[in-house]
C-alpha cells in the first residue's frame, strides 16, 4: 500500500489513489511510519546508546516498556524527529514519532503554520473530529513560562487523538526554542500513555 507522506514546509501532500485512509500507519514523517521497526533506521548499538527512558519515573512497572530516541538522519523537512518505540519486542517497534521544526524567536511564524497545517489535515480528513486547546499554560510551567497551542484529531479512536499539531511558545528566559511538533500516535501508544498518566 502506499503511504502518505506529511511535508511541513509549504505543507505538500502527495496522496496515494485510495486518500483520505483512517490509518494513522499509513502516513510518514520524514520516511518513517507508526508500526516500522526502529531497526530500519539505526543499529541496535547506536539505539540501545542513544535512547532515553521518558516514562520511567511515570510508572515502576511498566515505565521502562516504551522508549524514546532523537532521529536527525539526513532530513529534509524536520530539524528533528523524536520516536517512541517499544522496548519489549525485538524490532523496537515505533508507536508514536513527532517530527519537530524550531522557530528562534518567531512564534508567529508558527501560528501561522500550524494554521496552515490543520487545513491541509482536514482535506484529507474529511469529517474527522478537530478540537483545539489553547494557548493554554503548559501543566509543568502554571506561570506561563510555556504556552501551547493544540489541534487534535480524532481519527480512528474516540477517547484520544491519534494525531497533533502544537505550537509551543517558550520564554526567553528558559533559554528553549520556540516549536511546531507534528505528533502521530498509535492505538497501542495511547492505551500505554493511559495507564502510566493515572
Amino acid at each position: 500500500m502506499k503511504k502518505l507522506f506529511i511535508y511541513i514546509c509549504f505543507f505538500v501532500f502527495i496522496l496515494s489513489p485510495l486518500s483520505f485512509a483512517d490509518d494513522i500507519s499509513e502516513f510518514e514523517i520524514e520516511g518513517i511510519s507508526v508500526g516500522d521497526s526502529l531497526l530500519k533506521y539505526m543499529s541496535r548499538a547506536e539505539i540501545e546508546n542513544n535512547l532515553s527512558y521518558v516514562y520511567k519515573d511515570l510508572d515502576k512497572y511498566i515505565g521502562k516498556d516504551v522508549a524514546q530516541i532523537s532521529y536527525n538522519k539526513n532530513l529534509k523537512i524536520y530539524d528533528e524527529i523524536h520516536l517512541d518505540f517499544k522496548t519489549t519486542d525485538d524490532i523496537f517497534e515505533i508507536v508514536a514519532l513527532n517530527g519537530v521544526l524550531y522557530y528562534e524567536d518567531n512564534i508567529n511564524e508558527c501560528y501561522q503554520k500550524q494554521l496552515q497545517l490543520v487545513e491541509e489535515l482536514k482535506l484529507i480528513f474529511k469529517g474527522v473530529d478537530v478540537r483545539k486547546e489553547g494557548p493554554k499554560n503548559h501543566s509543568a510551567y502554571p506561570n506561563g513560562e510555556v504556552k501551547y497551542t493544540r489541534y487534535a484529531f480524532f481519527i480512528n479512536e474516540n477517547e484520544h487523538s491519534n494525531l497533533e499539531v502544537f505550537c509551543i511558545d517558550i520564554v526567553e528566559e528558559l533559554k528553549k526554542t520556540d516549536r511546531l511538533t507534528l505528533n502521530l500516535k498509535s492505538k497501542e501508544f495511547n492505551d500505554y500513555a493511559g495507564k502510566i498518566y493515572k
